[in-house]
């Protein structure tokens, strides 16, 4: 049995050690590079009024397998309680299929996996996954993408941990700017710059201190968020904003305007309750793009619903 076949036994187990690196070698082929997901937590017992989505993050996870990416991206909001034991066996049965594989999964946080006891939920989080033992934030490239994992819970972070974020980002932004081996440089966090949601806003936090620094960037393509239980594209001052938080959480609705006047124009033409999805992300010599894919939980059906391509100029 290799390393990563027994962590991902492990990892399903709930016995992985804190601090296993279960890194992967990313090689061009025909299956994804990346896939970014988000928002699989489903809902709790209380919440009887929210849409159930029970099965569908499984449904999602097992495609994503059946994908073979070279890794999976996850945007936040993993499981509904980040301190319950409970949530987190839930999630190793979702993501079975994924583990069986040997695929890893490099997470961001999201509010929910800061649910409950604190302590207790990032010791879940690095228990299962490839996360840093100090910081709640990381860099990791694949081939030539280099992609920064952002803690968006700024109420979260002491005033510290804030100024920290921002200053590694900077660094992390020029250093890779300047690394002949990196051409693409994607940023993810959990709150999104951008989203005309009905339920969530537009995280002052990431505008604020991120999504500018990202924009002065030549190399940088793509930030994608979650949070928003749906789908929207923006692009601003030439950067891809991707919202994919379709993962199986109760969906919310899309209002254009949502976002307040400043906003940029969401590219993606659909009505306000979107196909739950994920994104699918496809590098061929100097071309980056992206295939969303959208599950219809009604016909149980899986199709393209945006193809982006990210290197465009």
């Amino acid at each position: 049995m290799n390393n990563l076949s027994l962590v991902a036994l492990l990892i399903i187990m709930n016995v992985i050690l804190p601090g296993t690196n279960i890194s992967a070698q990313i090689e061009q082929t025909d299956s994804p590079v990346l896939v970014f997901i988000g928002d699989t937590q489903g809902h709790s017992n209380w919440e009887f009024f929210r849409e159930d989505n029970t099965g569908v993050a499984h449904v999602l996870l097992e495609k994503i397998a059946a994908d073979s990416p070279k890794a999976i991206i996850h945007l936040g909001d993993m499981v509904f309680r980040g301190s319950s034991q409970t949530q987190w066996n839930k999630f190793a049965r979702d993501a079975a299929a994924v583990f069986n594989k040997n695929i890893p999964i490099f997470p961001i946080l999201g509010n929910h996996e800061y649910m409950g006891n604190n302590s207790k939920a990032l010791a879940f989080v690095r228990k299962q996954f490839p996360f840093p033992t100090r910081t709640t934030w990381y860099s990791k490239v694949f081939q030539d993408i280099a992609i920064l994992f952002l803690n968006s819970n700024d109420d979260e972070l002491n005033n510290a941990e804030l100024l920290e974020q921002i200053d590694w980002y900077k660094q992390e932004l020029r250093k890779y700017e300047c690394d002949s081996t990196i051409h693409y440089i994607i940023a993810v966090s959990h709150h999104p710059p951008f989203t005309n949601s009905n339920l969530v806003g537009c995280s002052k936090y990431m505008r604020q201190y991120f999504t500018s620094e990202f924009e002065k960037s030549g190399k940088a393509l793509a930030f994608f968020s979650g949070h928003c239980h749906s789908y929207e594209h923006f692009i601003h001052k030439g950067k891809h904003y991707i919202v994919s938080g379709g993962g199986g959480g109760p969906r919310q609705k899309i209002k254009p305007g949502a976002g307040g006047k400043d906003m940029p124009e969401d590219l993606f033409k659909a009505g306000p309750i979107r196909p739950f999805n994920y994104c699918r992300l496809y590098e061929n010599g100097t071309l980056l793009s992206l295939e969303v894919m959208g599950y219809n939980k009604v016909s149980m059906k899986f199709s393209v619903i945006d193809s982006i391509d990210l290197s465009a100029k």
